[in-house]
């Protein structure tokens, strides 16, 4: 998880994730916006964290980037 630091001291502009748990995300998050990055799911809404029995199940694809690349970014995947 070294992207997202890197991306929260601006070494990187971006980065994407799949398949990640809650616990792999959820702090990460709350870094990286501090920082000013923006990070969302793979179609650019922002992401949920619901606490239940099968959130442990529920995989998320995000994409963090600088609020300057990120709509950028989002065209380029889709």
């Amino acid at each position: 998880l070294v992207d997202f630091c890197y991306l929260a001291e601006g070494k990187f502009g971006c980065t994407i994730n799949q398949s990640m748990k809650i616990w792999d995300i959820a702090a990460p998050k709350l870094i990286m916006e501090e920082a000013g990055a923006r990070v969302t799911d793979i179609n650019g809404a922002p992401l949920r964290f619901k606490p239940s029995a099968s959130s442990a199940t529920v995989n998320f694809t995000t994409i963090a980037a600088a609020p300057q690349i990120h709509e950028r970014v989002l065209g380029l995947l889709s």
